[in-house]
C-alpha cells in the first residue's frame, strides 16, 4: 500500500501485480463466463477490470484480471491480478502494459549476462562507470545491427 500512495502522491502511474488470494480469486470467478459457443480444444482468455479494496488499503483501487483457461480445461481457470491507477484502460491494454515490464526486465538480464553488465569489480567507480558504459555500447550495437540486417525469424531471439 506504501508504493501506490507514493506512486499516487507523486503522479507516477503504475501497474502492480497482486499475489493471488481467496477473496480476489472468489471475486474473478463470478466474472468469467461460459457460452455454448466455447471451444474447450482452444486456450481462452479472459480480461476484467474492477474496484477493489484490500484490508490493508485506505481505499479501492482498479484492478485487472486476467482468466486463463487452458485447451482440455472444461472449467478451470488460472487467474491474474494487477492493481493500477490507470482506470480509464481496457484490462487487456493493462495487461500489455504489464507485460512490457517484464520484456525489460528481460532486456536487463540479458544486458548483465551476455555483455557483462554485472561486473563492477574495480574499487574505481570511474573505471566501473567505464566499463558498464561500453557494455551498453556493445549492447546497442548488436541490436541495432539485429534489427537491421536479421531475417523476421531471428529478430525475436535473445542473443
Amino acid at each position: 500500500p506504501e508504493i501506490y500512495k507514493q506512486c499516487e502522491c507523486r503522479g507516477a502511474h503504475y501497474v502492480i501485480k497482486l499475489k493471488n488470494n481467496v477473496r480476489l480469486i472468489h471475486h474473478a470467478q463470478h466474472l468469467v463466463q461460459y457460452t455454448n459457443g466455447t471451444d474447450y480444444t482452444k486456450t481462452e482468455h479472459q480480461y476484467f477490470k474492477m474496484a477493489y479494496q484490500a484490508d490493508s488499503w485506505d481505499r479501492s483501487r482498479t484492478v485487472a484480471i486476467k482468466a486463463t483457461r487452458k485447451a482440455e480445461t472444461l472449467l478451470f481457470s488460472e487467474f491474474q491480478f494487477v492493481v493500477t491507477d490507470f482506470a480509464h484502460l481496457s484490462p487487456q491494454t493493462i495487461f500489455q502494459l504489464y507485460q512490457k515490464r517484464g520484456n525489460m526486465e528481460n532486456f536487463i538480464k540479458e544486458m548483465k549476462t551476455g555483455f557483462f553488465a554485472d561486473k563492477t569489480d574495480s574499487s574505481s567507480f570511474l573505471a566501473n562507470k567505464v566499463r558498464l558504459a561500453l557494455s551498453f555500447i556493445a549492447y546497442n550495437i548488436i541490436h541495432l545491427m539485429k534489427q537491421l540486417t536479421f531475417p523476421q525469424e531471428k529478430k525475436t531471439t535473445v542473443i
